[in-house]
């Protein structure tokens, strides 16, 4: 009897060892082949999965994006929490990606520090994904200003300082070695304390 493949399951799995690939060897260098050895199975099978390298990149971009979209968002229509508290769900879902899921978040580091560079044709604009992710935390300060929750700040600026905040954990925890999550909660907690009116 054949054996029956979970088409979505393996594409997932596929991208997850993609970005092993496209860490370790570049995005210009990354190919099917390298990507194919890398999931144990033959360079003619990916492409029953993925056409194209184009297409696995757009593909491991999105489920990175998708996920990252799916919790903002649901931290966005919480009704019962409130600015801070919403700033810090943001902060705890941004941040565990990057410490928990280094090779996700450096993936996106990449395209941040070299814009277009190593792969002009990335099908997906990274740049504009993380700004609809900073543009919700700018809401929730623009709405906590406006109910007197937050005091008067400037909200597209203090989304950026904040923001910011990820980027750095993002970068040290790729670069030099693990943060502790909760330690780095902790300390965002006590700066974001700082915003209440």
């Amino acid at each position: 009897m054949p054996k029956i493949v979970d088409r979505e399951a393996r594409r997932q799995e596929i991208a997850h060892k993609a970005i092993e690939v496209f860490l370790r060897d570049g995005l210009q260098d990354a190919n099917l082949g390298k990507i194919a050895v890398l999931c144990g199975f033959g360079r003619t099978t990916i492409y029953q999965y993925f056409r194209n390298i184009d297409e696995v990149l757009g593909f491991t971009l999105e489920e990175v994006f998708s996920d990252l979209d799916r919790d903002a968002r649901r931290v966005l229509r919480d009704e019962s929490l409130g600015a801070i508290e919403k700033i810090l769900e943001l902060l705890d879902v941004f941040e565990r990606e990057a410490i928990e899921d280094q090779g996700r978040m450096a993936l996106l580091l990449e395209f941040i520090l070299h814009p277009r560079r190593e792969f002009p044709k990335a099908p997906i604009d990274v740049r504009e994904r993380l700004h609809g992710l900073k543009a919700m935390l700018e809401r929730i300060l623009a709405d906590g200003v406006a109910s007197g929750e937050l005091r008067e700040l400037e909200p597209r600026m203090m989304a950026f300082t904040i923001f910011s905040l990820v980027e750095a954990v993002t970068l040290h925890s790729t670069l030099y070695e693990p943060v502790a999550l909760e330690e780095c909660l902790n300390a965002a907690r006590i700066l974001v304390e700082g915003l209440k009116a």
